[in-house]
């Protein structure tokens, strides 16, 4: 399987050497605010979100992503499936995950949120602003040009 493919998403893994992003700097601390009960659907209620999302934490901005919490044993990671958009005043959003963790959080529990990247080069270009490192090729055709579809109308003929 070849390392890089001529396709219109990013070839490169969000925080890869490819990319170039820091992770370190995309990373961002919030507290939980209502955990809620355990059960489906999996959504929490953040707080306390790095002011520096102010302006730019729209709905689904960590959808996936990953949110990290716990320390020592009790350390996961688990997938953001859904964000809401942050409420700029409060500092302030919902986030659904794809499942419940294993150690259940309380109100006031630190977290870390990571953004996700679809790999898209609009992505890269307003979420990420890294543009310049985009692994893609956004303007290649969808359907392979170097094969043409046999005409519907051909006759093939009989055995």
């Amino acid at each position: 399987m070849p390392r890089f493919t001529l396709q219109p998403t990013c070839n490169y893994p969000l925080f890869s050497a490819g990319c170039t992003l820091d992770r370190a700097s995309w990373t961002f601390r919030a507290t939980f605010a209502n955990p809620g009960p355990a059960g489906f659907p999996h959504t929490f209620d953040i707080a306390n979100i790095d002011s520096r999302l102010v302006g730019f934490a729209v709905a689904d901005y960590f959808a996936g992503g990953f949110i990290e919490m716990g320390a020592g044993p009790t350390y996961e990671v688990l997938p953001i499936v859904r964000s809401t958009a942050m409420v700029d005043q409060a500092l302030t959003l919902t986030l659904t995950l794809a499942r419940d963790p294993r150690f259940y959080p309380l109100a006031g529990q630190a977290v870390a949120l990571i953004p996700g990247c679809d790999a898209r080069a609009e992505t890269c270009k307003t979420k990420f602003f890294n543009y310049l490192n985009f692994g893609g090729h956004p303007f290649i055709p969808k359907a392979n040009a170097s094969v043409t579809p046999p005409n519907a109308s051909q006759n093939t003929g009989k055995k």
